[in-house]
This record gives C-alpha cells, structure tokens and sequence, in this order.
C-alpha cells in the first residue's frame, strides 16, 4: 500500500499557471505598447495642433455661422473636438491591432490547457494512477548514489519544462546539486503520444527556465488535475488584464497626445490667435526666448478677431498683426490705453511679430470669417 506523502504539487501548479500567465503579460504589454506608439507615430502628422488648426482654417467657407462663431470664441474647443475625430480613427485602427495579438496570447493559454488535458489522458492510460510514477521513472545514475526522493521530484519538473521548450532530450539529468538521474524508458513512450507544440508555446517556456529548477513534482496526476482546475478562471483573468492593459494605454495615450495638442495656451496678445508652436521643439531656450518664442507659424488673423482697433477713429483693425506699421496707435481692449505697435511690440517681446511670418492664407481665412460673424 502506497501511502500518500506531503507534497507542495497543488502549490506548483499555481505558481507555474501564474508564471506563465506573468510571461504572456508581460510579452503583450511590450507588443500593445509598441502597437501604439507606431499607430500614433503614423499619424502624428494628423494629430498636432498646429495641422488641425490649419485643418479647420481650411473648413471655414464650408462652415456653418454657429460652428464659426464657436471656433472664434471656443478655439481650444473646437480643436479638442477635431483631436477627438482624428484620435477615434487612431484608436480603430490600433484596436484592430491589439485584437490580433490579444488572440495570439490567449491562444497560448487556451494550448497550454489543452496540452495538460492531453498530458493527463496519456498518463491515465500509460500509467494508470499510479503513485509511485516519479519514484519509478528516475535511478540514480550510479550505483553507489542512494535514490534521493526529493531529486527524483527536481526531475520530473525537469521534464515537464524540457517537454514544453522541447529542449533536446536525453537520457540523463543533472541536477544542480550535480546528482545525475537515469530516466526510464516510460517517459520516451509517454512523449510519443503526447501533441507536438507550438513555436509561441516553446517560446514562452523557454523564458521560463530558472523558475522550473525550484519545482518539484511528487504525484504527477494531482499536479496535472490542480492545474487544469484552475483553466476557466485564468482564462478569464488572463483575457480581462490584457484588455484592461490595452484599454488604459489607449486611454494614457489618448490624454497624453491631447496635452501636447492643447500645448501652448498662449494667445497672441493683439489678434487673440492660439500660439500653434511645439515649444518642446525648442526646449533648450526658455520658453519666450529666441527660436522658442510664442508664434501663430500659419500666420496671425486679423486684430479685429480680438477686439484690437484703431486708437484713431475707434475703427476695428482688419489687418493681421504682422501687417500693421509701427508707428499706428492701437486699443487692444476698453481697460487699454492707446499704444503704437512699435511699443506694443517692445512690451511683448516673448511673441514673433515678423513681418516675415506673414500668411496670406490666414489673412483671407479671417477676413471672411469676420464678414461672417
């Protein structure tokens, strides 16, 4: 009669369900992030604040009064709005994506399974349920070495992990502690009805390598039973960790690209336009100075946009700031005093007032909102 031993089987076969499930993890979470950041770089184009700027400057003469109304008083908003169009297109595609390789790794899951179920038929029908298996496959490979139980269990977790990264087998196993184990001829004949695996299964296990040399088997059947108990709660965890993963990265992604849309919420002191310049671009200068100061790069709108006139006549200005002459007086606002453009400039030296800069496009797109509004 074969009397059960104490054995940590059920506790191998959670950490090694845990493992491999931590492996996967970690593998689809480099693929997601990757995933992303090439979907965002092939868009990036798309997604930076000064072309969506330049997108909804171009949209005008189709626009509605309201929708013009708003993207004068509301610019930021009406950017946030465009972001969000341009991003769910991103977001499909990338999801698309992330679906393949979300498939990819639990297929790995739904295999490993599989393979256990396999492995514990061949063993019920080569073995029986035997529980002396372990002790039974492995002899010492000499004859003056006493048989040491706990090696024979170091074995047998050997070839569980040997089979599953189809390392090349032998006949013989040492063990770091250099005992060296015959393995029966049983083993060959198990192996020989068991499924051939996969290359993403032998793969993930050889990752694994250094966890298996502290697993120990003692009843191979109660090892393979605790594992496959744990088969529809894994899978379902497993599935709801990397949707999760690939839905918060979204999400981060998403918040992250939306900030450095929003970017500078500068506007220009005199035609009220949104500074529409990457300033990291520059970060080397403070922001203000030199190459890194304020600019509208796709041209200022006219000054009557925000409410700028003439000092002379009360007169709203339709020029751009880059067209007015430095000696005309201005009235930025009712609590301003009148102020020549020269001085105007002087006080405002952290923004490009170029003449250079001077966008022809951009005046005429103002110039016809303002006859609009």
């Amino acid at each position: 009669m074969v009397v059960i031993q104490d054995n940590d089987d059920e506790n191998v076969a959670i950490n090694l369900v845990n493992e491999l499930c931590d492996v996967l993890r970690q593998s689809f979470d480099q693929k997601a992030k990757g995933i992303i950041e090439q979907c965002v770089e092939n868009e990036q184009v798309r997604l930076n604040r000064y072309s969506i700027m330049k997108e909804l400057d171009d949209e005008v003469y189709e626009a509605t009064d309201d929708w013009l109304l708003h993207y004068v008083l509301h610019p930021n908003e009406a950017i946030i709005e465009r972001f969000d169009e341009r991003w769910g297109e991103v977001e499909t595609k990338t999801q698309q994506r992330l679906k393949i390789i979300m498939n990819s790794h639990l297929e790995i899951i739904a295999e490993f399974f599989h393979t256990i179920e396999a492995m514990k038929n061949v063993f019920t029908l080569k073995c029986g349920d035997s529980l002396t298996f372990v002790n039974d496959l492995f002899e010492p490979a000499s004859r003056d070495v006493n048989p040491n139980l706990l090696d024979k269990k170091l074995c047998m977790a050997t070839l569980i992990y040997q089979y599953f990264s189809e390392e090349s087998m032998s006949t013989h196993i040492q063990l770091r502690n250099g005992s060296i184990y015959v393995i029966q001829s049983k083993w060959q004949e198990i192996l020989n009805s068991m499924p051939k695996l996969t290359n993403q299964m032998k793969d993930t296990f050889n990752l694994m390598k250094s966890t298996f040399e502290t697993y120990n088997i003692t009843y191979i059947g109660f090892f393979l039973d605790k594992i496959i108990n744990q088969k529809r709660k894994i899978k379902k965890v497993f599935q709801s960790d990397i949707i999760d993963f690939a839905e918060n990265s979204c999400r981060s992604t998403r918040e992250q690209l939306l900030i450095q849309t929003l970017g500078c919420q500068a506007q220009c002191p005199g035609c009220k336009r949104l500074c529409d310049i990457d300033h990291r671009l520059h970060n080397a200068t403070p922001v203000g100075q030199g190459e890194n100061r304020h600019r509208c790069q796709s041209g200022h709108q006219i000054q009557a946009l925000g409410g700028v006139r003439y000092a002379k006549g009360n007169e709203l200005i339709i020029v751009s700031c880059e067209q007015m002459k430095d000696e005309e007086f201005s009235i930025a606002d009712q609590n301003s005093s009148p102020i020549c453009w020269k001085d105007f400039k002087n006080i405002h030296l952290d923004w490009d007032f170029a003449e250079s800069n001077l966008k022809r496009h951009q005046i005429d797109v103002s110039t016809y909102i303002w006859n609009r509004i």
